[in-house]
């Protein structure tokens, strides 16, 4: 349950930023996009240890933790997989 109260919070603080609302406007293309190869290749990797440490960082950041939040993301984008959802996320942001 705590989980879920958590992951509440955190979609509400996500969404209310400017990035938020940038993905909300942007839906028709998150959903074109996680239905190619690429985009379920993403969801692969997003279900694994890969999203388990966005999740961690997101989490961080949202508890006002944000040197934790930002040693966990670099260690994210250090790896190739890492990578590979940063630039996912901003081309689909373009």
């Amino acid at each position: 349950m705590a989980d879920n109260k958590n992951m509440d919070s955190l979609v509400k603080a996500l969404l209310s930023s400017a990035q938020g609302a940038q993905v909300v406007g942007n839906m028709d293309k998150l959903k074109s996009f996680t239905s190619s190869k690429e985009g379920q290749e993403l969801l692969v990797l997003l279900s694994g240890s890969g999203g388990d440490e966005i999740k961690k960082a997101a989490a961080a950041a949202v508890g006002g933790d944000k040197d934790s939040a930002k040693r966990m993301m670099t260690s994210l984008l250090s790896t190739p997989d890492g990578q590979k959802v940063a630039k996912s996320i901003v081309d689909l942001m373009k």
